[in-house]
């Protein structure tokens, strides 16, 4: 199970401005899953929304959602810029 933190709209413990958590929306360009160590992982590919530079993201299949294949619109879940969870938004 996932358990989401959103640090992002507390204060406690930072200084004012900074964010700690964000979730963005997103569209994958591109999924590869590999194994490792008997794990599956996916290495994926999407651009936020309102940006053109691609970014990456590799993670464990616990940490993403079934599936997962290029065109979906997802939600990308990051702490401190690291992606901890990728969500697929439903239309």
């Amino acid at each position: 199970m996932l358990i989401r933190l959103m640090l992002a709209e507390s204060t406690l413990g930072r200084q004012a401005g900074e964010k700690r958590a964000e979730a963005m929306k997103a569209t994958i360009l591109g999924v590869q899953p590999y194994e490792l160590h008997g794990t599956l992982y996916y290495r994926v590919i999407f651009t936020p929304e309102g940006q053109d530079q691609p970014r990456e993201a590799r993670l464990s299949h616990d940490m993403v959602y079934p599936d997962p294949k290029a065109g979906d619109v997802i939600e990308v879940h990051a702490i401190l810029g690291v992606v901890d969870g990728i969500a697929k938004v439903e239309a």
